[in-house]
């Protein structure tokens, strides 16, 4: 065991597949967003409304709003004589010739640069202890837990969540402040902004006679590329461990 309170390590998360960790908005076209010549251009806000700060006054306030109601946001700005591609934060190009009404924001932290939180790498690696310590339980926590659940039909979601308790508690330890998970820091892995790109998302459904039929709508989220690889400092509490040792020695 170390001397050190808390061992740091610098680890990467390299992309294996498109991934989408959203914040919960979406871009407004146009309002965050415009589409030119098969390209998205998406805007900073604050960006965009320095530049219209420095051509509108008040008499322009009522144009701008009903531009922006009636999608002409893009031929306001070249009548005002606004260079909008001063505000643009990314653009991604368009494949086919169906275009993106409403876009689905990945997490991005202060700065506007796409991240992936650490609570959610936290959680990955939480099920991936959790798997381990299962398997050297032999899975007799997990089974006691199914055979319970395998009696009822019906959960309500505290029952649901008390199904995970039960596992966590026996596992990881009976509270937070004996939960094993507690020494682990997982600070936000940080990518680069030509991490990003946009995609397409076809929605399918199951018809009676068991055939998938595809969906009219599509969903077009933001989403950290294939081979995108993001930073970030994990640290584990050493003596948070020494504590836990102590007491078991006592």
């Amino acid at each position: 065991m170390t001397n050190e309170p808390i061992c740091n390590y610098h680890c990467a998360i390299t992309i294996l597949s498109p991934v989408h960790v959203g914040s919960g908005e979406k871009y407004i076209k146009d309002l965050d967003y415009i589409i030119e010549n098969k390209t998205v251009f998406i805007f900073s806000r604050p960006m965009l409304f320095s530049l219209l700060e420095s051509v509108c006054d008040e008499k322009d306030i009522e144009d701008l709003t009903e531009s922006i109601s009636d999608r002409r946001l893009k031929e306001w700005l070249s009548y005002k004589g606004v260079d909008y591609k001063n505000a643009i934060q990314y653009k991604y190009p368009i494949k086919g010739n169906q275009y993106p009404k409403d876009i689905h924001q990945a997490i991005k932290n202060a700065w506007g640069v796409p991240i992936i939180p650490g609570s959610s790498v936290k959680g990955a690696i939480r099920t991936a202890i959790l798997r381990d310590l299962s398997e050297k339980d032999e899975r007799r926590t997990l089974k006691k837990v199914l055979t319970f659940a395998l009696r009822k039909r019906r959960f309500t979601d505290n029952e649901l969540k008390g199904l995970d308790q039960g596992i966590t508690e026996k596992l990881l330890g009976k509270d937070p402040n004996h939960n094993l998970m507690r020494t682990l820091s997982v600070g936000d892995f940080i990518f680069q902004r030509d991490a990003l790109t946009l995609s397409k998302v076809v929605v399918k459904t199951i018809k009676g006679n068991g055939k998938l039929e595809e969906k009219v709508f599509k969903i077009y989220p933001e989403v950290l590329r294939t081979g995108a690889v993001g930073e970030s400092n994990v640290g584990i509490e050493t003596f948070l461990f020494e504590q836990d040792r102590k007491k078991e020695n006592k």
